[in-house]
């Protein structure tokens, strides 16, 4: 109602098993187009690109490098159908240089800079 536009990000996630849902939430890579499409035809909502964080799970789990390479993959098949989804937002602080070395544009480093927090819940 405020007239905004909100940037959003889709969670990819690459441990999707046959629900389509990973272990840390998101949607599986075959839910990214039809997510994509709904988020980019919501009134006030913008399709800004994709993020994951590294599967627990799964052909990922331990591969950091390769998940984030995939998750790339991923970005520039979406861009194919939104042009302006182009972030791409991968690792956190325990995986900055594989992030940044698979291409990243943003990354999460909460616990570099705040230190170790307890859980919520």
């Amino acid at each position: 109602r405020s007239g905004r536009e909100l940037g959003c990000l889709i969670q990819v996630a690459l441990d999707a098993g046959v629900s389509g849902r990973g272990e840390r939430g998101g949607v599986g890579p075959g839910g990214i187009g039809e997510l994509a499409d709904l988020v980019a035809g919501a009134a006030g909502l913008r399709l800004d690109g994709l993020m994951t964080v590294a599967p627990l799970t799964g052909e990922y789990e331990g591969r950091q490098l390769e998940a984030f390479g995939r998750l790339m993959d991923l970005s520039t098949d979406l861009r194919r159908a939104h042009p302006a989804a182009n972030m791409v937002s991968a690792g956190m602080s325990a995986d900055l240089e594989q992030a940044v070395a698979a291409g990243a544009t943003h990354v999460r480093v909460g616990t570099a800079v705040l230190g170790v927090r307890p859980r919520l819940g």
